[in-house]
């Protein structure tokens, strides 16, 4: 029981860790993104629209003349924005939201939702409040959500954001209505509303918390195999307990993505793999389960788990062939020698971005198996040379017996005191 509550606690600790380093790079990358916004926002602001100005005072460009493809910071940003997820996409990478938010916007694919137009007025009503963040679940995937203000309206940027009739002809002839007219200097008109996913680190954490749980039910199962092994197992426990804290110390090693998952893997005293559902093909392993079996990661990787797991078991898979969803038994493992190892597994399917994978995890039984064997050759030897003594003793009884027979017969006295066997009715010691 401390042993599976010590595995379930580190597990969720782990989880805990893992998740807390994914929302700090999704954090990093929000960070980066809003430099590269702000940038070009202040290359707009301080530098194209000043030339912009004196071009116009100088005659060289109409005064009226406005095309946002040049000086619309909020329309080159999104527009930046939008090819960065398209070049996302092309490479099979997760798309990042991004909105310029208003409440009162030009164009309608920046108005705000309920939860922007919340924080647009909370950051007008708080201006200490600088930023805001939590974790969104948006059509079933976890995101991190951040929001800042976007710089306060200044005097430059009423002449396009102020009065309409003051604004360039072109530019009202480009947007009819009253979106993003009507500003007023100080106010903050818009957020930068961002979702960085964050889906595949918490898939990550699941894994670590997985593993974890499974390794504190092997070790319980352990056990519960014979009371006779019961300081053995306290041995081990203690053992996996010094190995738990060791494993506190690997946190550094968790912010190394899918290296982090197999240090941490690899530090587990179990077997572990991971194995495609459908062709049963193994796809990873640690340390302890290439240790059992006796071959390196590239000739375990790519085979057929049958190969060295439960090799009478083909096609009677509990989880794939015989609708289990857990299985828990003692199986057989077969070393790269060919030699058969004792183990006791438990597998867990696993879904691992969007593939769903069986997680088998087994611990090596076999001297356990030796003992409990051992123990029974033991109990036999007692039991036969028990069986000898007693033959011996009633032997040795009968010829007493016979002696004193013949001691009667020739009138002499007995010369073995029998007072101690129980006699018949007839007064005849029982035995003769």
């Amino acid at each position: 029981m401390l042993s599976i509550l010590a595995a379930c606690g580190i597990g969720a600790v782990l989880y805990d860790q893992t998740k807390v380093r994914g929302i700090a790079e999704a954090k990093r990358q929000i960070a980066d993104l809003l430099l590269e916004h702000r940038a070009l926002h202040l290359y707009i602001q301080r530098d194209a629209h000043p030339a912009l100005y004196r071009a116009k005072d100088e005659g060289n460009i109409a005064r009226d003349f406005y095309a946002p493809e040049f000086l619309s910071s909020s329309y080159m940003v999104r527009n930046l924005h939008g090819y960065l997820n398209e070049a996302r996409k092309e490479e099979g990478r997760t798309e990042v939201y991004y909105k310029m938010a208003a409440a009162n916007p030009r164009n309608p694919v920046n108005m705000a939702d309920a939860l922007e137009t919340d924080l647009i007025r909370m950051f007008n009503a708080d201006r200490g409040t600088k930023e805001y963040r939590e974790v969104v679940e948006v059509d079933g995937k976890k995101y991190l959500y951040y929001a800042r203000p976007f710089l306060q309206t200044n005097e430059a940027c009423l002449k396009c954001h102020g009065d309409r009739q003051s604004a360039p002809k072109q530019l009202q002839a480009r947007y009819q209505g009253s979106g993003g007219f009507g500003d007023k200097e100080g106010n903050i008109r818009a957020i930068e509303s961002i979702r960085i996913p964050i889906q595949s680190q918490l898939a990550t954490a699941q894994i670590v918390s997985i593993a974890m749980a499974v390794a504190g039910l092997g070790m319980a199962g352990l056990m519960l195999v014979n009371g006779r092994l019961k300081s053995a197992v306290r041995t081990r426990t203690a053992k996996l307990e010094k190995e738990v804290a060791e494993r506190k110390r690997t946190e550094k090693a968790l912010r190394e993505g899918e290296e982090r998952l197999q240090a941490i893997l690899d530090t587990i005293h179990a077997g572990v793999l991971l194995i495609d559902i459908d062709t049963h093909v193994v796809v990873d392993a640690n340390a302890a389960a290439l240790r059992m079996i006796g071959a390196s990661r590239e000739q375990v990787v790519g085979q057929v788990c049958h190969e060295y797991l439960c090799p009478g078991d083909v096609e009677r898979c509990p989880i794939t062939d015989l609708g289990e969803s857990t299985d828990n038994s003692e199986r057989v493992l077969v070393t790269a020698e060919g030699d058969s190892l004792a183990i006791l597994k438990t597998v867990t399917p696993i879904t691992l971005d969007g593939r769903t994978l069986l997680l088998e995890s087994f611990i090596d039984i076999s001297e356990q198996k030796e003992a409990e064997e051992q123990l029974r050759k033991n109990v036999a030897e007692l039991e036969e040379f028990n069986s000898l003594a007693i033959g011996r003793e009633e032997r040795m009884i009968g010829l007493k017996q016979e002696v004193n027979a013949m001691a009667e017969r020739a009138g002499v006295k007995s010369p073995y005191d029998l007072s101690f066997i129980p006699t018949d009715k007839t007064g005849v010691t029982a035995g003769r």
